[in-house]
Formats: C-alpha cells, structure tokens, sequence
C-alpha cells in the first residue's frame, strides 16, 4: 500500500472494482480495513483495478472549518445527494471556484469537496467523533449506484439470497416481511446472503442477473422475536455497522442501547447468521410478501404481467418513476432513464415469469423455507 501525508496520520491506499468499475480510496489504515469488510464482496479489493474515481477520507479539523466557511460566504443552495426509497437526500452547498462543489453533510458533520470532474471527492471531518466511515460508505455507494444505473441495471429496494445458485429476491412496501424473510430463508444451510435493502437486476447473456448493493443492516426487534437463536447471538457481542469485526470483537466497543431496531454492518449480519455473500446470481424468482398468520405453510401465487409489472415499479430504489443519478456524483449530470423504459424493463422482467406473491405468518416460520419449483432458472 502506498502512503501520504495527513493531518490524522499516514495515508493508505485501497481500490474497491465492482459494478463496472473502479473506485481508489486513500484514507488510514483502519478506516480502509473497515470499508473493505463493509463492501466485500460487492466491491473487491482489488490492488492493480483500474480506477475513474478517487475518494480521499480524513480528519482535518483545520480545512473543515474553512471549507464550512467558505460555503456560508458563496451563494447556496440544497444539491442532491444521496439515492433513498423514493427521493434523494439533499445537503446545503455551493458552486466553487474552480467548477467544483462543496457540500456540508451536517447530519455526518462531514465536509465533501468535490472537483468539477466529478471523479475526486473529499470527506473531511473535523474530529474523530463525527461519522467518517459512515459518509466514505455513502460515497463509495453512490458513486457505485452512478455506474449501475448508466450500464442499464434496474435499482429495487429490497432483500435478497442465493438459493441453489439463484437469487430469491423479497420486494415490497416497508413492514411488508422483506427483513423477515430473508432471515428465515438464511436459516438454510444452502443459503448465501446477497443483499438486505438494495439490488441491482441487470440483463447479461440472454438472461437476467440480481446483484447486491451493501448497506446498513436494519433489524427490528419485533423481528428478532421470530429467531430465538439470532437474537442471543447478536446479545453476545456489541456490534455497530461503523466498526470491524475485529473491533467489536476487542471489548472495546460500547454497546448501543436497545430500541426499534438493531443496526449491523454487512459483515456483522452475516456473521450472527453464520452465511456467506455471493457478488450475483442469475434471477430465480422475486416475491412479494404478505403476511398471514393462519398460514401453517408458505404460500406461492405467480403473478400476471401487468401486475408483476406494477409491483416491481413500486419498488424501485429511486428519487421517482424515472431513474435519475444525483447530481453531485455523476460527471455528466442530468442522466436519468425514462418513465415509459423503465416500465418497458419492468415488464420484460414480470413478463418472464419470474414475480411471485409469497403469503407467510408467524408460523411458517418455524419450518425450513423452500422453493415453490426445483431451484432450476427455467421454471
């Protein structure tokens, strides 16, 4: 690894390849060993990957008060800037002198210096206790998101495994069971995890391909009553999505207080499950949760076109019907994909076959989850 100056020490260099491309990281050693778990496998490290972006990550309380500065004294305006369930997330910033951006990511108390390129971007904090890694993770994200959208892939807020090689996807409202039932299908020990909250699907070769997006993972406690063997696990050690395992394994990590939900990193969530993550997987089928306690066993119903169609629509991981990448990521700004071919891609997908409602209850989650087919792509 390469090293540079720095205001909170040496510098080292890590590149993350995936989704099309390549992203160089410099940052401290600890920061660059965090964001490596956090994205494997989606984003690998790879030392010799060709990269388009530079993120640099660091503490300088000196630059992060005049870049704040600097910000109050131009003309501001919000920028959006990071991809959620229905609209981007939008930061106080301006326009500066040489074409770039600087944006004030208050709720991370983080500064971001972008060039007018758009291919380097700084995250500057201005002490150890605002939330780094937590705004490095967001930009590596986005910057990905960039690639994934303008290669084609439709974004869907939603879970996902690998079962028997295909990828099972969990798609619909908030508290519609996508968490739930992705941690009883985990259960199996032929699962592997691909993705908790976001997925890309893309069309390669003929066929179409499901691949996972790393977030944070979010649990609800409520959720947790469901898996008795889950829950004392995750009571075993005081785990934080903005740490390592390595960290939280040092005891020196306080625990959080219980509330709502349980926040976990990627890695941390696969550890309590005790499962590994595959990077894709060819489409096998994408359901639809609906929950019914009644229910002794799962039930499976294939949807028409139309409606697999609308569903899949609703789903979407967009600012909005159309598919648009934020502006302060994206070096040729205004990109988006239209209403009428995202409901084109939405129906070839529905279309072959592969949209399913799911009815589950409390009690089909005492046994093992299986496929209502072989496993087999071609159902």
């Amino acid at each position: 690894m390469h090293t540079h100056g720095s205001h909170d020490g040496d510098l080292s260099e890590i590149r993350l390849a995936g989704f099309g491309g390549g992203t160089r990281l410099l940052g401290s050693r600890d920061n660059l060993r965090w964001a490596t778990e956090f994205f494997s496998p989606a984003l690998r490290s790879m030392s010799q990957a060709a990269t388009t972006e530079t993120v640099h990550a660091e503490i300088d309380s000196q630059r992060h008060l005049e870049l704040h500065r600097r910000m109050h004294r131009g003309q501001t305006r919000r920028y959006n800037c990071f991809t959620l369930d229905g609209h981007f997330e939008s930061f106080s910033g301006c326009a500066s002198a040489d074409g770039g951006l600087v944006i004030w990511l208050d709720t991370l108390s983080l500064m971001l210096c972008v060039n007018e390129a758009r291919d380097v971007f700084h995250v500057i904090a201005d002490s150890p206790e605002a939330k780094l890694r937590v705004g490095v993770m967001r930009v590596l994200r986005e910057i990905a998101t960039v690639r994934a959208l303008r290669s084609g892939a439709l974004p869907l807020h939603g879970a996902a495994c690998v079962v028997s090689g295909v990828a099972v996807g969990f798609l619909g409202a908030k508290r519609a069971g996508k968490t739930t039932s992705l941690i009883h299908w985990l259960q199996t020990p032929r699962t592997r995890f691909l993705a908790n909250d976001r997925f890309f699907v893309f069309h390669r070769d003929a066929a179409w391909f499901a691949q996972g997006m790393p977030t944070i993972v979010s649990v609800r406690t409520d959720t947790l009553r469901h898996f008795e063997a889950l829950r004392r696990r995750l009571g075993d050690l005081p785990y934080r999505p903005s740490r390592t395992l390595a960290e939280v394994r040092s005891g020196r990590v306080q625990p959080t207080e219980p509330g709502d939900s349980v926040y976990l990193s990627q890695a941390q969530f696969l550890e309590i499950t005790d499962r590994s993550a595959e990077i894709e997987a060819p489409v096998g089928i994408l359901l639809f949760p609906e929950r019914d306690d009644r229910l002794g066993n799962a039930e499976f119903e294939s949807l028409p076109t139309l409606e697999g169609m609308n569903l899949l629509r609703s789903s979407l991981l967009s600012p909005g019907p159309r598919l648009a990448t934020a502006e302060v990521f994206d070096r040729e700004p205004r990109f988006e994909v239209s209403e009428e071919a995202v409901r084109e891609t939405c129906h070839k997908l529905a279309a072959s076959g592969f949209c399913h409602r799911y009815r589950q209850g409390v009690r089909t989650l005492a046994s093992p989850a299986t496929m209502p087919w072989d496993g087999s792509v071609s159902h």
